[in-house]
């Protein structure tokens, strides 16, 4: 069908680059990278259930030259691993789609935090926007909002119009 991109949520992947479940998450991985590498396809990762800088060794541990990464916004606050910018700033180079939505941090030890309306959580779209703009970022951008069906096509609709106008700023402040 001519993907060029294959995007997954690789599941919880070990902080810690010694344990037994990160050395076989990417042995894992590159098995799986190698194969799409066959077939002229990306690999790309969502970010959420490990840090960014776990990410980005699990690229460049792996080493296959087609594993980057699909920022979602929202997964790395939501996780508590900090603020989506901060995620670009590591990233940046592997960064090949965006997943636009918004997010709290937790508040409880046990559950991820919560998902808001566009703009109204702890994401710094001006600041993201202006980063991945500063790093060349060729899109796509992908809206995604985990809402009830009475809402999301409204939401979507508000996001969309917010995205244009801050997407439409960053490149004119360049």
């Amino acid at each position: 069908i001519g993907t060029k991109n294959i995007l997954i949520h690789g599941g919880f992947i070990s902080n810690n680059p010694y344990s037994e479940e990160y050395i076989y998450t990417l042995k894992v991985f590159k098995e799986f990278a190698l194969f799409c590498k066959e077939k002229g396809i990306n690999l790309l990762l969502e970010t959420g259930g490990e840090s960014p800088v776990t990410l980005l060794r699990l690229i460049k541990e792996a080493d296959t030259g087609n594993i980057f990464v699909n920022l979602d916004t929202a997964n790395i606050i939501m996780y508590g691993y900090g603020n989506p910018a901060d995620a670009v700033y590591t990233l940046a180079p592997y960064i090949k789609s965006v997943h636009l939505k918004d997010g709290l941090p937790p508040i409880d030890p046990y559950e991820l935090g919560k998902e808001v309306d566009f703009g109204t959580g702890f994401a710094d779209f001006p600041k993201v926007f202006a980063l991945l703009n500063k790093n060349c970022f060729g899109g796509p951008f992908i809206i995604e909002r985990e809402i009830p069906d009475g809402k999301q096509t409204e939401e979507i609709n508000k996001t969309l119009s917010a995205i244009k106008e801050l997407w439409s700023k960053t490149l004119e402040a360049k």
